[in-house]
């Protein structure tokens, strides 16, 4: 029999216990395919999702730059618009 996962998994995203739900910029960019510094710069200009601060790290929710990216990459007041990190 196949394994199957749940049906709140996303189509291509394996639900894992393991994986972090917060992530550095490093992982962000390369998650998004941007260079970190591209990264930087499309933080500063509203270009990404806005990210949280905790403990003094600048981290982002995973599960929200899946959205994002879903989304079409729109610009940060869209995506808030939009409902961004409140899905």
């Amino acid at each position: 029999m196949p394994h199957r996962h749940p049906p709140s998994a996303p189509a291509g995203h394996a639900p894992d216990a393991h994986a972090p739900l917060l992530i550095g910029a490093p992982q962000a960019a390369a998650m998004c395919g941007r260079s970190l510094s591209s990264w930087w710069r499309d933080c500063a200009a509203g270009r990404v999702p806005r990210p949280v601060k905790l403990g003094g790290r600048v981290l982002w929710r995973v599960r929200e730059l899946q959205l994002w990216v879903e989304g079409g990459c729109p610009r940060r007041g869209g995506w808030e618009a939009l409902g961004g990190a409140a899905r």
